[in-house]
């Protein structure tokens, strides 16, 4: 249940109206959890900021660093690992997405999530000229959650690149 209103407390940095919202929470956080629990959330959500906004590039690594810094105090938690995942493939950096990406998959017990988390990891195999081991990824993703349209979509692209053996 915790998990669940994290995650739905970082996605809600992604729309605007329930910023007041989350500040509410965030000092009921406080009193109900102590200092520690609020300074994970705002770390988190800093990473959060830092990656809507784009400034994930390799010359500002600010998000990076609040992302990383997220995935330490709560390394149980799914949403910081793929996050960094998708900063690090932003940035053509495919080792590091797949890898927190990989670490993503093995934490979510939801099959979107890990549908998601997989996919990651195929397009940065696909990133790193991979083509094998993305088809593996990207058909697992698909499998798991057939709505993954982008996964669907590199799948076929791969697939009618790499005729079937």
């Amino acid at each position: 249940m915790a998990e669940r209103a994290f995650y739905w407390l970082a996605n809600a940095s992604y729309r605007r109206r329930q910023w007041v919202q989350l500040l509410v929470l965030g000092a009921i956080f406080t009193l109900l959890g102590g200092f520690g629990a609020f300074a994970r959330f705002g770390t988190q959500m800093l990473g959060e900021y830092y990656l809507l906004t784009g400034e994930t590039a390799p010359q500002t690594l600010d998000g990076q660093r609040a992302l990383r810094q997220a995935a330490a105090l709560r390394p149980d938690w799914v949403r910081p690992h793929l996050s960094l995942a998708q900063a690090f493939y932003s940035d053509d950096w495919y080792e590091g997405a797949i890898r927190e990406a990989n670490r993503a998959f093995e934490l979510s017990s939801d099959p979107i999530e890990k549908s998601f988390a997989i996919s990651i990891v195929g397009f940065g195999h696909m990133g790193a000229g991979r083509n094998a081991e993305a088809l593996d990824a990207l058909k697992l993703a698909v499998e798991l959650d057939p709505n993954n349209a982008k996964a669907q979509t590199a799948l076929e692209q791969l697939q009618q690149k790499e005729p079937a053996e």
